[in-house]
């Protein structure tokens, strides 16, 4: 019974080729736009009093009146046709090629009807239940007495498929948050393979959530989806409450999902950390944990950029084929329903209505079918290639053979910056796109095909028909003989035919090369309008449709990736740094790092992710640099620099923040420590001091792991300072860019902590960072993957902390210092390992259930990194069992070999857990810069403690002096009536004690 259809109120759907109509073969009649369908606001099944008394009458009355009873006809399959059954036994229906819509299965209709290799077959791997355990206990088969449900679940976990289950109030509602998370969880599980749902007729709440899902994946209006959903299984959404929650579910992320409110009129302006809060909401899985702090379109450009950089391929590419394109089964499906109700409600009226030609059969003319092919094969191709089909015309080439291009306009790519430039890249492989034929050929087979050949293409560097020109101006002769000076002429490159265009194929390229592309690309305003139509494009399809972050992952343009992403950041609602963030960076620019902890998290990150981004560009010129900068330094603070300044000079703006990621903060360290020494890039890896040759061979190879390392020593620093905070000795600094000066010039139980929790700290910093992928080369724990524990139940699930990699590179860096054979060398040595290996000991398993209702029949685990608090308490602990020993040297060996435990006649050596020092501590009481004592002189103590922060303890018996201080604050604030709050004024006088 299909659900009755109310007069117009809401706009025809249309997807993007509509306005194209006039390349279309196809023209419709004057009779046939008269008749034009529009999408009309369906309504509710039920009447107001059918919905009252199905919330009042009870359960059983309910299944005996409605459906049957035990007789239910939704769980009986002789009473539906085979049209019915997409699923053979189950009323069931498909409502697009990845989501099937089917009533409640039971155990004797699985095994009847063999519903599990029916599932298997159909690629079927999620299964939804949107019901609550002893749901409909009155309708059809029995329940199951241990899942409360008319199956067990298990049975298709078993057979590996995934079984969800969100309990859903029949004929009632979710919360609009509630059903957010269904469809996050949705569009995670469709990833797997396609999906199942299911309430108890799966008509109600499962037509619901798929609208709700179709809303959030395709962009269309709540009654579109609506429509859609009832159009391929008829008397879904049912009542008004139903139809309520998905319009208001519509209205719900219709903000979340705006990404360019420029471009859209309803839209409002939205600031840096709105929109991070907004998109909290909508990403899920990896990408959440990714993007927690950068907005999607910042940390995915910055991505592809590098990519580009390296000619390597987007790991996303691979899922562009599984996305299903549904405008024009949407379109074709709500205007065909439209008509026909239209149809019904005028013969009702005694009017006869012919349908239009278009709409009578579903096989398009054979004057269409040609153009449908080509247009299917052009789906997934970014603009940049899709722009060459209609804009291939010989005056547009020539005018970018004429050097009008930006890029070739600038002197940075000279001929002598391209010496291994190799002459077979000039060579572009030419594709005529314009011809169906050909583009049948290539696309008609298949899809695979068609994104395989597209791959290949996206493999070039270079920018594509709007940066052919730059070509012309690369010497070729110059890079094979310095002595022949002559140009590439245009004639073969840029005059061709312009039903030919050229795509320019680099895959020859240097590295070098590659990477100061990408960085001048980086650094260009948008000026020409052809670009500036692309970008525009591009905005109005992110905000339209999701598919379209798919499509901008093969997108190989680095001028239209970066121009997309300056443009976001420029049309906000206000500059990301803002006045208060330049003072702050300004009055802290001889400690960057607290500079930029006082920026908030989101503004921090974004930042960091674009400069870390420019700083994995190696060996830039730095004109190149200078010009990144203030292209950054534009989009963040709004700041425009002229033209002699953009390359030329460096505001104090950019050299704050410039300098707070790649220079100061880099050497922070670096100087009178000598385990870690080197927090970095490998923009300046030279001009850090103190770094052994091995250190600066990782600096440069792993300039993304040096800042890594540096983040870890500054914990590591952090927590020390916190366990000490109390004591004599609590890793206070003496110079300006020193950590602890010359107090580790003494081999004590201080020096034996501090290299402890340096190590450890550097360990579980690269353990972290591999497990949140911000680090190239390592990831997940490959070998905790799968494993089955039948003992306990539980098997190898999620992405376990690949602890022995973050051990390994510790190791390597950190004790690359230690170069010297004695003993001090040793108790580093020593101390370093005893570090790792606290955190090693302290790794954690933590599992998550699977089961039916929370129940944990099924879980899956994971290791992961202690909280490094915990570390440092057990070092505390290790700090005060510190054990003293002594080198010994082997026979015929001046040098020490081993440490042993400092006793008379004893060779034992000491455990691996336990710190170990060679020299007593001093009292650290006055300042001595030959033990590195800073003295206690002018500390903060406790007059009445009885710690090691007393008066008497910490002053050292000097005495103390006391600082009297008056705090005066607003206190006991009442709002009276009207409008004003009376407050009292309150005052407190303290005292401080320092030492003398």
């Amino acid at each position: 019974m299909a659900a009755g259809v109310s007069l117009l109120s809401d706009m025809p759907y249309s997807n993007s080729n509509s306005s194209s109509a006039g390349n279309s073969a196809v023209h419709t009649t004057d009779m046939e736009q008269d008749f034009r369908p529009s999408v009309r606001a369906p309504t509710a099944k039920y009447t107001k009093m059918g919905e009252t008394l199905r919330h009042v009458i009870p359960g059983h009355m309910q299944c005996s009146m409605a459906c049957g009873g035990r007789a239910c006809k939704y769980e009986n399959p002789s009473r539906w046709s085979d049209e019915e059954q997409a699923i053979k036994g189950l009323y069931s229906s498909w409502i697009t090629d990845n989501l099937l819509a089917m009533a409640r299965p039971s155990t004797e209709i699985i095994e009847k009807y063999n519903i599990i290799n029916q599932f298997l077959g159909c690629g079927l791997k999620t299964i939804i239940n949107l019901q609550r355990p002893g749901e409909h206990a009155s309708c059809g088969y029995p329940l199951e007495t241990e899942s409360g449900f008319t199956y067990h679940p298990e049975v298709f976990m078993e057979a590996g498929i995934y079984f969800y289950n969100f309990g859903w109030k029949d004929y009632g509602v979710a919360s609009l948050t509630t059903i957010l998370d269904m469809v996050k969880v949705m569009s995670f599980a469709v990833q797997e393979g396609k999906m199942a749902i299911h309430c108890h007729a799966g008509l109600g709440r499962t037509g619901v959530l798929l609208a709700c899902y179709l809303v959030f994946t395709s962009r269309m209006s709540a009654d579109q989806a609506i429509l859609f959903v009832r159009a391929k299984r008829p008397s879904s959404i049912q009542t008004r409450g139903q139809l309520l929650c998905v319009r208001e579910f519509a209205r719900f992320v219709a903000p979340l999902q705006c990404v360019f409110s420029s471009v859209e009129p309803r839209s409002h302006a939205f600031t840096l950390s709105q929109y991070l809060t907004r998109q909290r909401h909508l990403l899920h899985g990896y990408e959440a944990r990714y993007m927690k702090h950068v907005p999607k379109i910042v940390y995915l450009v910055c991505r592809l950029l590098l990519d580009i950089a390296e000619n390597k391929y987007t790991a996303k590419e691979k899922y562009l084929t599984e996305i299903p394109d549904l405008a024009a089964e949407i379109e074709k499906t709500i205007s065909q329903q439209a008509l026909q109700q239209l149809g019904k409600e005028m013969r009702g009226k005694g009017i006869l209505m012919t349908l239009p030609n278009s709409l009578q059969s579903s096989t398009p003319p054979p004057e269409q079918v040609e153009n449908i092919n080509v247009n299917k094969a052009l789906i997934f191709r970014s603009f940049s290639d899709s722009a060459l089909d209609t804009l291939g015309s010989r005056s547009l080439l020539n005018k970018h053979c004429l050097f009008q291009t930006r890029l070739a306009e600038s002197p940075l790519l000279s001929p002598e910056n391209c010496i291994s430039f190799k002459p077979d890249s000039l060579a572009g492989s030419s594709a005529s796109l314009d011809e169906p034929k050909k583009e049948m050929e290539h696309t008609s087979t298949s899809t695979v095909f068609r994104k395989q050949t597209e791959t290949k293409h996206s493999r070039s560097l270079w920018f594509l028909k709007s940066r052919a020109a730059i070509m012309c101006e690369l010497p070729t002769e110059a890079m094979l003989n310095q002595k022949k000076k002559k140009q590439v002429r245009c004639d073969s490159t840029c005059t061709g035919s312009s039903e030919v265009p050229f795509f320019m194929l680099q895959t020859e390229f240097s590295p070098e090369i590659r990477h100061v592309l990408v960085a001048r690309a980086l650094m260009m305003d948008v000026e020409e309008e052809n670009l500036r139509n692309k970008i525009l494009m591009w905005q109005t399809e992110l905000n339209c449709r999701e598919g379209a972050w798919e499509r901008l992952c093969i997108e190989r343009d680095p001028l239209l990736l970066s121009a997309l992403m300056w443009s976001w950041l420029e049309q906000l609602k206000e500059p990301v740094i803002t006045k208060k963030d330049v003072e702050a960076l300004s009055q802290n620019s001889h400690n960057p790092l607290q500079a930029l902890s006082l920026m908030e998290k989101g503004h921090k990150e974004t930042l960091l992710c674009i400069l870390d981004c420019a700083a994995l560009l190696m060996k830039l010129p730095e004109v190149v640099e200078t010009a990144v900068l203030h292209r950054t330094i534009k989009a963040f603070t709004g700041v425009v620099a002229s033209p002699t300044q953009r390359f030329y000079h460096q505001v104090s703006i950019g050299e704050h923040i410039y300098n707070a990621q790649v220079s100061d903060k880099l050497c922070a360290y670096a100087s009178g420590f000598s385990s870690v020494v080197a927090l970095g890039a490998s923009i300046i890896c030279n001009k850090i001091p103190g770094l052994a040759p091995r250190q600066r061979t990782i600096c440069q190879s792993r300039p993304d792991a040096i800042i890594v390392i540096g983040e870890g020593a500054q914990m590591g620093i952090n927590e020390c300072q916190f366990q000490f905070r109390h004591g004599r000795w609590n890793c206070s600094a003496l110079g300006e860019r020193t950590v602890f000066g010359k107090e580790l010039k003494v081999g004590s139980k201080e020096a034996a902590f501090t290299y402890a929790i340096i190590a450890a700290g550097v360990a579980h910093a690269i353990t972290a960072a591999c497990t949140q992928g911000t680090l190239s080369g390592c990831g997940c724990d490959k070998e905790k993957q799968g494993f089955y524990n039948q003992e306990e139940g539980w098997k190898w699930g999620g992405c376990s902390a690949d602890i022995r990699y973050g051990l390994s590179f510790s190791k390597m860096f950190v004790d690359a210092r230690e170069i010297k054979q004695n003993a001090r060398t040793l108790m580093n040595l020593h101390n370093n390992e005893v570090g790792r290996k606290i955190l090693e000991k302290n790794m954690r398993l933590e599992c998550k259930c699977h089961g039916v209702s929370g129940s944990c029949t099924t879980k899956t685990c994971w290791t992961t990194l202690p909280k490094f608090r915990q570390l440092g308490y057990i070092l505390k602990d290790k700090y005060y069992q510190a054990v003293q020993v002594e080198p010994v040297r082997a026979s015929r060996n001046k040098r020490p070999t081993f440490l042993k435990i400092k006793k008379p006649y004893s060779y034992r050596k000491p455990m691996d857990t336990d710190l170990v020092y060679i020299e007593k501590s001093p009292n650290y009481c006055e300042a001595d810069p030959v033990t590195g004592s800073v003295g206690t002189q002018g500390r903060i103590c406790n007059k009445t403690a009885q710690q090691a922060n007393s008066c008497d303890l910490m002053c050292c018996g000097r005495g103390y002096n006391t600082h009297q201080y008056s705090r005066v604050w607003q206190c006991n604030c009442k709002f009276l009536w009207c409008c004003y709050v009376k407050c009292n004024t309150c005052s407190e006088r303290t005292e401080v004690y320092t030492c003398k």
